[in-house]
């Protein structure tokens, strides 16, 4: 089996876009920046995208969410706690625990406040939900994991023994820290959370996947497993 057979991953500047393939209709899992937008609708000319789910609401994973909504009348699914994050007029303040988030911010990449288009959430994800039980369509057991510590409302999706954990980890310089947290005693938390799952494959908002074997995953497990 090929180390990532059946993964949809869309890599726009070392920012992760997922697609979930299922047999009446593709979700989409977080929408990039805008500077990706035709990349990624250019990607997204091979599937049909029934539902959008937001892995967080800080702006890199939601810049793109109502434009892709829109175009393909998909429903925006978010947690609780992040869908007030989708208007863009406030941000939790947030905590650098590494130097790529110092270097982002002076390049001006991260924001805490920004200007894209006012989105609403049409679904609210809970921990435990399975997506098949949203109003969308589309027919799969994947569900949401609550994984806060990037923002209170971070989320995953866990599909069969695959993790896609969105920013609540990262793989820029090792498997760990998100650059940036609300919450960094949950981050930790949570980081112990997702090594108790086990998954076989983890897909980040920001770094290359890892698999159940590699050293980057064998040295996250070692740190943070029971």
């Amino acid at each position: 089996m090929n180390r990532f057979e059946n993964i949809n991953m869309i890599n726009c500047g070392g920012m992760n876009c997922y697609i979930l393939r299922c047999m009446s209709g593709d979700v989409l899992i977080d929408t990039g920046a805008e500077y990706f937008r035709d990349e990624i609708e250019t990607w997204l000319l091979n599937y049909s995208v029934k539902l959008i789910v937001l892995t967080s609401g800080t702006s890199m994973n939601t810049q793109n969410a109502q434009y892709f909504s829109e175009l393909y009348n998909a429903p925006i699914a978010v947690s609780e706690h992040d869908a007030p994050l989708l208007s863009g007029k406030t941000a939790p303040k947030m905590y650098r625990t590494n130097s790529i988030a110092a270097a982002a911010e002076k390049l001006g990449i991260h924001k805490n406040r920004d200007d894209r288009p006012i989105t609403e959430a049409d679904i609210i994800l809970s921990d435990g939900m399975r997506l098949c039980d949203t109003d969308a369509d589309v027919y799969m057991t994947s569900q949401a994991i609550g994984l806060d510590g990037h923002t209170r409302g971070t989320i995953g999706i866990l599909d069969g023994t695959d993790l896609y954990c969105g920013d609540a980890l990262s793989n820029v310089i090792k498997v760990g820290w998100p650059s940036y947290c609300q919450s960094p005693a949950a981050a930790k938390r949570t980081m112990k959370k997702i090594a108790a799952l086990a998954p076989e494959r983890i897909f980040f908002g920001f770094g290359e996947p890892v698999v159940k074997g590699d050293k980057a995953y064998n040295d996250f497990m070692n740190a943070y497993g029971v």
